[in-house]
């Protein structure tokens, strides 16, 4: 048996071991049907939509350009009301002006317009936004996944052509990323989008935006 120099390298030595061997056991066992994928993540999803009443977070959006001398940044309070969806609040705002503002106010109205509830059908991972299909299995933050490829079946600006990675223990989405299957303006185009997500109690929220 391994000998640990102090209690914390043998939380880390044991919490790599149980990782290690989940990882393994996954590994080892039949994938499961797409179709079983889809609808772990269609339970989260409900799981939320039921049970989360609001919350309100701090966000740093950043636009980075080769033209651009320095980056324009924007800080923004958002809270999420159930039932009415996301707004925000500009609290500061750094070399946005002009044509990076437009750019960066086009992508927090999309971020609010696909939070409201009559949008929330047209952006769920469900066969009939989506054909997907399994095209196996890589770790992401220490967890193994299973990563699906995003197909949309129309047109929109909240659909991703892409992949999207699952937590493959919890049928939770832990990152998607691809280009929209509409323009998401003149101004915007059709940007690679990466989002990340991390569990915060029982529910799985989005922790990271990359446009």
């Amino acid at each position: 048996m391994a000998k640990c120099g102090s209690l914390t390298r043998c939380v880390v030595v044991v919490a790599f071991a149980l990782i290690g061997g989940m990882a393994a056991t996954i590994a080892k066992s039949p994938p499961p049907e797409v179709s079983e994928i889809i609808a772990g993540i269609s339970r989260s999803d409900q799981l939320r939509q039921a049970n989360l009443l609001d919350f309100a977070v701090t966000r740093h959006y950043t636009l980075k350009n080769s033209r651009m001398s320095s980056p324009a940044e924007l800080t923004v309070h958002l809270t999420f009301q159930r039932g009415v969806g996301k707004s925000y609040e500009v609290v500061s705002a750094t070399n946005a002006s002009g044509m990076t503002r437009k750019i960066l106010d086009r992508i927090l109205v999309a971020e609010v317009e696909a939070s409201r509830p009559n949008a929330h059908e047209e952006i769920r991972f469900t066969p009939d936004n989506y054909a997907f299909a399994l095209l196996g299995m890589e770790t992401l933050a220490g967890r193994p996944c299973y990563v699906l490829s995003l197909h949309p079946r129309k047109k929109s600006r909240f659909l991703l052509q892409g992949k999207a990675w699952v937590d493959a223990e919890h049928l939770a989405l832990l990152k998607i990323e691809g280009h929209p299957s509409a323009s998401l303006s003149f101004w915007v185009g059709k940007p690679l989008i990466t989002q990340e997500f991390q569990q915060y109690g029982d529910f799985w929220m989005s922790s990271h935006n990359r446009s």
